[in-house]
């Protein structure tokens, strides 16, 4: 398929070219420069986070699928790695563990204790034990309730800093799966404009891709042939500079005016 929109170029037809205007009735062919253009327009190519390219996996007119990666940003120094942020978890772990052996303990101990002071403060009562005994296994009962206490929150804060860790640690592994810059469509890469080293700011198009699916052609013809060209007229595609055809379609589109700048060129007249 091909889309003609005229140029607005600085040709001018006078009044004196009479001869060109009546060979321009004969005009049974007119060329065109076109582009193959997907039918939903190209895909910027963007990472969601700014770095330094450290590798490159594609180039322009690869053909990509989802997750293949495009580019690799190099890593933050300022962060940590998962391998760190694992072995702090690891050891965390370890003294929750160790404190919940603690708290064992210490419950075990303190309920021999609480039993035996149950024991003595009968005992004295009937005067079979003295109070000095029942205030120094007080002391000692009170002891291991404060130890306890201490453990229990020694534990908790352990398991605290494993869960920050884990939080961390997950949002360390985001970063790094943001370093890799993978495509999320079929298609082929058009243009990638980076090279190793460079930086690339987050949310900023470094590239465009082609996704898969239909496509057209996007050409513009010279105005002086604007009025020999209409819908639903034949085309045939060949390649600039080689007269093999490669395609044919129909003109579905004509822009009503003539465009103030070229479609291939930066200024009007470039060409």
């Amino acid at each position: 398929l091909l889309f003609f929109c005229s140029c607005n170029g600085s040709k001018k037809q006078t009044a004196e070219n009479t001869d060109t205007l009546v060979r321009l009735a004969a005009i049974t062919k007119v060329a065109a420069i076109a582009k193959v253009q997907p039918e939903n327009g190209l895909v910027n190519l963007a990472s969601s986070q700014g770095g330094i390219v450290s590798s490159i996996q594609k180039n322009a007119g690869d053909s990509v699928v989802p997750g293949d990666v495009i580019l690799t940003l190099a890593a933050d120094p300022k962060t940590q790695d998962l391998l760190t942020l694992d072995k702090q978890i690891a050891a965390q772990q370890q003294r929750a563990a160790a404190e919940q052996e603690n708290i064992s303990q210490y419950k075990s101990s303190l309920e021999e204790k609480e039993a035996d002071l149950a024991r003595s403060s009968r005992l004295a009562e009937k005067g079979a034990d003295t109070y000095e005994q029942v205030s120094l296994k007080t002391k000692d009962r009170d002891i291991l309730r404060a130890n306890l206490q201490g453990a229990e929150k020694l534990a908790a804060a352990a398991l605290a800093d494993v869960e920050v860790l884990r939080a961390q640690r997950q949002q360390q592994k985001e970063l790094d799966a943001d370093r890799y810059v993978r495509a999320r469509e079929k298609g082929m890469l058009v243009s990638l404009d980076v090279q190793v080293g460079a930086a690339i700011p987050a949310l900023t198009s470094f590239g465009t891709l082609a996704p898969d699916g239909p496509l057209h052609m996007e050409g513009e013809i010279d105005e002086m042939f604007a009025n020999k060209v209409s819908i639903g007229d034949k085309i045939t595609f060949n390649y600039v500079g080689n007269s093999e055809i490669i395609a044919q379609g129909e003109v579905l589109f004509l822009a009503p005016i003539l465009e103030s700048k070229s479609l291939f060129y930066d200024r009007t007249g470039e060409s």
